[in-house]
């Protein structure tokens, strides 16, 4: 809440007096996740962050596991660089890891199970995300058991009338890092809109300071196609498709690092909403 302060000053040689005016305002950001229906953060009866399209722009954020670390209360235990090259990084919020996660409302975890993770490598363009809405505490009334901890609402840009816009852009790094992505949206007048990604990540293995290799290639592609009609402010329908491929490879489960067999491995996922 912010409060805008407004003084009115006059006087003369022999005295001055002030006049204020206090008024207030809310800063209109809208949640979902705490109710199931949009309302503004601070009128929702819950704990709730939310990583705005503002705060990944600014904060360069280039995964979804990035900027879930930035919200206080949830951490992430890696299992490798990215964690791709695994099941999956295991997401903890207040101290549990029983997290529903949802992509723009549907689950992306098995409903129900506490022992599904979710895996952060396969929502991997940022361009293509609008927020992420963190509730932490209990949900179970709303979501099930499996939301103890907490849910984390990962939702998907919708695009704004004004014609077409394209990004491309690239990133590059240690161990054979390279990020390529695309990304096009757009809305016609009538109300039909898009929304076009793509991003192939590849990383080869490293090396410690005493020249042990450490296994963690991964090569992926990932793709995703939302198409959908407006009929009002609070009114539209949408189709997505999502598909997620990975090779890869790793050390040996409960082996050295260094002395282990070389485990390797493919993904290839298909999600429709």
């Amino acid at each position: 809440m912010c409060m805008l302060i407004t003084g009115i000053c006059a006087g003369n040689a022999q005295g001055a007096f002030a006049e204020e005016r206090i008024s207030e305002f809310n800063l209109d950001q809208m949640v979902v996740t705490a109710s199931r229906i949009a309302e503004s953060n601070f009128e929702a009866n819950a704990n709730v962050n939310v990583v705005t399209r503002k705060d990944i722009e600014e904060k360069h954020y280039q995964t979804v596991s990035e900027a879930l670390r930035a919200v206080p209360g949830v951490a992430i235990q890696n299992y490798s660089a990215t964690g791709a090259n695994y099941s999956a990084d295991y997401l903890y919020v207040n101290g549990t890891s029983h997290v529903l996660v949802l992509v723009d409302g549907q689950r992306a975890n098995t409903n129900g199970s506490v022992f599904s993770v979710f895996q952060p490598s396969e929502v991997s363009n940022m361009d293509n995300i609008e927020r992420i809405e963190v509730l932490k505490g209990s949900a179970s009334t709303l979501y099930g058991s499996d939301a103890v901890g907490g849910v984390i609402n990962i939702i998907t840009r919708k695009p704004k009338a004004g014609g077409a816009t394209t990004k491309i852009s690239g990133a590059w790094g240690s161990y054979g890092k390279k990020t390529y992505n695309v990304y096009n949206e757009g809305m016609a007048k009538g109300g039909f809109y898009w929304t076009v990604n793509g991003q192939t990540d590849k990383m080869g293995d490293y090396k410690d300071g005493h020249g042990n290799t450490t296994y963690n290639k991964i090569d992926s592609k990932s793709y995703g196609v939302k198409l959908g009609q407006k009929f009002g402010d609070k009114a539209d329908i949408n189709v997505s498709y999502a598909k997620y491929k990975l090779d890869y490879n790793r050390p040996e489960m409960n082996k050295s690092h260094y002395t282990g067999n070389i485990i390797e491995g493919k993904k290839d996922n298909t999600k429709y909403r």
